[in-house]
């Protein structure tokens, strides 16, 4: 007589520790995966922040090179510049704003303003499409507005170049170029060189085309 064998199988406590295991690592894995996706996520977030930041810095350089030395009228009706800089900011006339058509100029301000956790560098442009920028004086409609940077520990702007346009021959006006905290158009009758604006230590150099340049280029042109 043949004798089937019975085939061992699980017992119930088996069983139940199988399957804690199994939740345990599932447990483990969906945990380790959420934090995965939380860390990947802030790490994208500050990766894209860097390159809108990045991005941003260079079209302001491109607005800032493009700056012309726009000529305007006083109240009393004297020509003068329209460039202002102030430690706070600055204000121009650019032919490569960031938001207008290419060729188009716009009136343009790059300046600080204060935030819950330091400064943030703001632009802000006002197209000249329809209207043509006659007085120094002119209300202008400043419909763009783009922050640059945030979170800005430090945030200051220099000008630098010669304090007024040259002197002739008269050689006992010194006019020799520095460095300023102000630079005004009005005073200076051109626009400076360079202008610096200092983010928390970091210094970011811009040049501007000012009328003597011009000048000679188109003399040189000729």
């Amino acid at each position: 007589m043949i004798r089937l064998q019975a085939t061992k199988g699980f017992t119930l406590v088996e069983l139940l520790l199988a399957m804690v295991v199994f939740s345990s690592l599932i447990a483990l894995a969906t945990y380790s995966l959420m934090h995965f996706e939380r860390f990947w996520h802030k790490d994208l977030g500050k990766f894209q922040q860097v390159k809108f930041s990045n991005q941003s810095l260079l079209q302001l350089r491109d607005v800032i090179h493009s700056a012309y030395p726009q000529i305007v009228l006083t109240e009393h009706n004297k020509e003068a510049y329209y460039f202002l800089g102030r430690e706070e900011g600055l204000t121009f006339v650019s032919y490569a704003p960031i938001f207008s058509p290419i060729s188009e100029p716009a009136v343009v301000r790059i300046f600080r303003e204060n935030s819950a956790t330091g400064y943030q560098l703001v632009y802000e442009e006002a197209p000249l499409n329809n209207q043509v920028l006659i007085y120094l004086k002119q209300e202008l409609n400043f419909v763009h507005r783009l922050i640059l940077k945030d979170n800005i520990s430090r945030l200051a702007f220099s000008y630098c170049g010669l304090p007024k346009r040259s002197v002739g021959l008269d050689l006992t006006l010194k006019n020799d170029p520095g460095c300023f905290l102000v630079y005004d158009g009005v005073e200076t009758k051109l626009n400076p060189e360079l202008v610096i604006i200092d983010l928390a230590g970091e210094q970011l150099v811009f040049n501007l085309p000012n009328a003597d340049r011009l000048t000679e280029k188109k003399s040189l042109d000729f």
